[in-house]
C-alpha cells in the first residue's frame, strides 16, 4: 500500500485547486483564510495556492459583476434606443448636429459617441456631423472659467443649436449641473434632447424628450457606465448596418425650403 504522504513534512504543495476561499468571496491575505478541501489545512499555504486563491476570487467576483449588468440591462426599457436611432436619422436628414456631453465617465461615453456618428459609420455621403461639448478643453476650461462651470456645456451651445440638431446628455446621477444647463439651452433653441441616466433618473430623466434609463443602484456607476456604452455601440452599430445599405425612407436628405 502506497504510504499518504503529508506535504507539511514532505515540503510538497499540493495541487492549488486544492484550496477554496473562506474569506466571504474576498481576496485572502493570510494563509488562515485558506481551507484544505480533502487535504490538511496548513499553517502556511504556498504561494502557488495563495496566487490561485486571489485569482479564483477575482473571478468570482467578475463573474458577479457580470451576472449583475446582466440583470440591470434585462430591465432596462428597449423603446426609447430605437426613438433615438430616429432622432438621429432626422438631425441627419435636416443637415443639423449631434451634440454630446457629460462628465467624468460620461464624458469619455459622449466623445466616444461623437467619434463613431463621425469616424466609424460607413458613409460615402451625407455624413452626420456630431460635436461633443466635454471634448474641447480649451472651449470647456474658457466657459467654465469665466461663467461657471454650471455653463461649461450651455456656453458652447450658445448661437450654435438650432432646432433641427440633438443633444446627447449622459449622467447617470441625471442632477449634474452644467448637464441639465445644456439641456435646458437646447430645448428652448427648439432641439431635441436624448438623456442617458441611471440610478433613479434624476431630473434629466424627466427633462429628456428620449430617457434611456439604466436602473442601477444610487452608486452603482460602473453597470451604469457599461450600459450607457451599450447603448451607443448598439446604436452606431446599428446605423452602420442600416446605412451601409439599408433601404429606408428614413434615409433621404430633406432639402430646406428655398
Amino acid at each position: 500500500m502506497t504510504e499518504r504522504r503529508d506535504p507539511l513534512t514532505t515540503g510538497r504543495s499540493p495541487p492549488a485547486a486544492a484550496y477554496s476561499i473562506t474569506n466571504n468571496g474576498r481576496a485572502p491575505t493570510t494563509a488562515g483564510n485558506l481551507k484544505a478541501v480533502g487535504l490538511p489545512c496548513p499553517s502556511l499555504a504556498p504561494d502557488a495556492a495563495r496566487t490561485e486563491s486571489r485569482l479564483n476570487a477575482a473571478a468570482h467576483f467578475f463573474r458577479d459583476y457580470v451576472t449583475r449588468v446582466q440583470a440591470i440591462l434585462s430591465a432596462m426599457d428597449p423603446a426609447p434606443v430605437g426613438e433615438l436611432v430616429d432622432a438621429l436619422l432626422a438631425v441627419r436628414a435636416h443637415g443639423g448636429t449631434v451634440w454630446t456631453c457629460g462628465n467624468g465617465g460620461s464624458a469619455s461615453t459622449a466623445e466616444h459617441f461623437a467619434s463613431d456618428l463621425v469616424g466609424t459609420l460607413r458613409l460615402s455621403a451625407n455624413p452626420f456631423r456630431a460635436i461633443c461639448l466635454s471634448s474641447n478643453i480649451a472651449a470647456f476650461s474658457a466657459a467654465a472659467n469665466d461663467y461657471g462651470y454650471e455653463n461649461a456645456f450651455s456656453r458652447q451651445l450658445d448661437g450654435r443649436i438650432t432646432s433641427h440638431d440633438l443633444l446627447v446628455a449622459i449622467s447617470a446621477s441625471g442632477n449634474s449641473p452644467n448637464v441639465l444647463s445644456a439641456v435646458e439651452y437646447a430645448r428652448r433653441a427648439g432641439a431635441r434632447v436624448a438623456g442617458l441616466t441611471g440610478f433613479d433618473g434624476g431630473l434629466l430623466r424627466e427633462r429628456a424628450d428620449i430617457a434611456i434609463h439604466v436602473p442601477s443602484e444610487h452608486g452603482e456607476y460602473g453597470p451604469c457606465e457599461d450600459l450607457h456604452m451599450v447603448v451607443k455601440h448598439g446604436v452606431t452599430m446599428y446605423l452602420d448596418r442600416l446605412l451601409s445599405g439599408g433601404d429606408d425612407p428614413r434615409l433621404a436628405r430633406i432639402e430646406p425650403a428655398a
